[in-house]
Formats: C-alpha cells, structure tokens, sequence
C-alpha cells in the first residue's frame, strides 16, 4: 500500500501517484487544500482554489497571433502537446488539484499545477473527438515542462 501523504475533510486518505504529476512548487499548498474537501464520495473531485496573492506561475498561458507555436510530448504523457516558445510562465492566484477515488475508497492525486483548471488535452483517451477550442487557445510555456527529446515538431499532430 503506498504511503498516506493527507487527508481529507472527510476523512479519505489521499495518495500521490508514481510518477508524481504534482508540479513544482504545489507541494506546500496540498495539505491545506485537501484538508477543506468533502469529497461527496465523487469519483472525479477537480478543486480550484483562490488565494488573495499570488501564489505561483502557471505554464499554461493563453496565445495570441504571432506567437511560436511547436508540438512535443511532455515526459510521462501519452500524447503530444501544444507549446508556446516565446512567451513566460505568468503569474496566479489559484492552484488546482484533481483527485480520482481508488478502488479502496481513497484518493489520487492526479495532478495538482499553479492556474484554472484545463479540460484534458486532446490525445487523452477519455477525450471525446471533436474540436478542441480550449488548446487551440492555450499552450505550455516552452522550457519549464521536460519533453521527450526527439518528439518536436511545428506540425499539428494529424495534420
């Protein structure tokens, strides 16, 4: 059984994954958080949190015309992603914390990053087809997320 790291307002114990999709940085902020959700026994719990400062950077930033887009593999993804290169991470108030109820009745930390939620990118299995305006939108600031080397590419992947 992996070790038990926090817990819940209600009591579920919650665990990080191997390997860990924390981003850096958030790690402080997980106990305060978790220990605020009543988990509602949701399979999925997403929790945005507000603070009255800055807390952090998010890498995922919106783009604009003009802007040096290239696509890679993040390091432990299964799909390719958008990146930006010619812009900085920015500054936010929020962190984010999505959570998956185990078998056992626990939670895994699925990810925890600086910045609003995101809907999952589009090479994800539990993405239906279609558009996928919010990543046509937004990218991860190139050179703070490590790529698999070799996976660059100024094309769309399918196009």
């Amino acid at each position: 059984m992996p070790k038990t790291h926090w817990q819940l307002a209600t009591g579920e114990r919650v665990f990080d994954r191997s390997p860990s999709h924390i981003h850096p940085g958030v790690r402080p902020f997980l106990k305060g958080i978790l220990a605020r959700i009543n988990s509602r026994r949701r399979q999925v719990i997403v929790e945005k949190v507000r603070y009255d400062h800055v807390v952090g950077h998010s890498t995922c930033v919106t783009t604009r015309p003009g802007d040096k887009i290239v696509f890679a593999r993040r390091v432990n993804r299964r799909g390719i992603s958008r990146f930006v290169k010619n812009r900085r991470s920015e500054p936010t108030q929020f962190v984010t914390v999505i959570l998956r109820r185990t078998e056992r009745g626990d939670y895994q930390v699925m990810t925890a990053y600086f910045g609003e939620p995101a809907p999952r990118e589009p090479w994800s299995n539990r993405v239906k087809p279609g558009p996928h305006h919010f990543w046509n939108r937004h990218a991860f600031v190139w050179g703070v997320e490590p790529i698999v080397p070799g996976t660059e590419s100024y094309k769309a992947p399918g196009r």
